[in-house]
């Protein structure tokens, strides 16, 4: 069972069209202390919504950022201002437990299909550990599948194929309860697009969500089913 307590894919007014230069993403409403993370691709410059932190981005023939913040009571959106030449946007946002934290992430950029990389380092304990990588879509006819090795359960894939502009294909894969002082993503697409890519891979220590609390017949003593 995975450790977020919600997860939103943008989608529908959500997710901006080709040639948009601002857009509001809604998601879920959190609970205030509670930790956000968004992993947003396609448009190849993009503003860090304010409030949010920046925590690495990549720009090859689109671009990837993931970006984070701790939530206020009943927050549920972000706004940003990106390229209206090119590239659609796509993203998934995630709440984790408060008390989660960022331990570190590493991006790079690559033609490759195959791709072991990037490396993220300095790590300790026990962590959910993440990557994402994108691929710009420049024709209608865009096909593109990525086989995740390490991290190892494919969480989110979509291919947005071009119309007038380019379109973007995004793909996110997580662990959780990895170990180790740091681990290299490992993925091959394949794909009918030239080009270049993008790869971030990032890790969380991660507090679990709260237990259900089984309430006590206090006739029995015996808790009750």
């Amino acid at each position: 069972m995975s450790k977020w307590i919600n997860r939103t894919v943008l989608s529908g007014a959500s997710v901006a069209a080709n040639g948009t230069t601002s857009h509001t993403c809604t998601f879920t409403p959190a609970t205030s202390g509670n930790f956000l993370v968004a992993v947003v691709a396609g448009a190849v410059t993009f503003t860090t919504p304010s409030g949010w932190s920046l925590s690495d981005f990549m720009v090859g023939n689109a671009g990837l950022y993931v970006f984070y913040k701790t939530a206020t009571s009943g927050e549920s959106s972000f706004s940003t201002t990106h390229n209206g030449s090119n590239y659609a946007i796509q993203g998934v946002v995630y709440e984790f437990q408060a008390g989660t934290t960022y331990l570190g992430g590493e991006s790079t950029a690559s033609s490759s299909m195959t791709l072991n990389a990037p490396t993220v380092t300095g790590l300790t304990g026990t962590y959910s550990r993440f990557s994402a990588r994108g691929w710009g879509q420049s024709t209608s006819g865009a096909v593109t599948s990525c086989a995740w090795t390490l991290p190892a359960i494919e969480d989110y894939d979509v291919t947005v194929p071009a119309a007038s502009q380019d379109g973007i294909f995004l793909t996110i894969a997580y662990d959780d309860g990895a170990t180790g002082s740091s681990f290299t993503a490992n993925s091959t697409m394949t794909t009918n697009q030239s080009g270049s890519g993008e790869a971030i891979a990032f890790a969380l220590t991660v507090v679990d969500p709260p237990a259900a609390v089984i309430p006590i017949n206090w006739i029995t003593g015996i808790n009750s089913p």
